[in-house]
């Protein structure tokens, strides 16, 4: 059997991140509350180059997203931003830069 799928997941990961740094990326619902490791947070379903991932958005993204879209995420679908990964609170992250601005 091969386990080639077993491996993909259908989360946004670091590397997957990495290897897509810098694409368009467009988003497919208003999002919803999330709980990972004990944590409360958010998470949007996304499309980055015909694959379609569920995101779970750091807060430094968020405010990115809110800043140019407002506060509503019902908003922000269909808007399109940038992906790729840097450094937040000296930590390996992936970063979403919004594309249009819109508020």
């Amino acid at each position: 059997m091969n386990v080639d799928e077993f491996l993909d997941s259908d989360f946004v990961s670091l590397a997957w991140a990495e290897e897509k740094a810098g694409k368009k990326g467009v988003i497919l619902n208003s999002g919803e509350k999330d709980t990972y490791d004990g944590k409360k947070g958010f998470k949007l379903h996304i499309e980055v180059e015909n694959e379609q991932k569920y995101w779970r958005l750091n807060r430094h993204t968020i405010q990115a997203f809110k800043d140019a879209w407002g506060s509503e995420s019902q908003k922000w679908i269909g808007k399109t931003f940038i992906i790729g990964t840097g450094k937040v609170n000296k930590k390996d992250a992936i970063i979403g830069t919004p594309g249009q601005k819109t508020k």
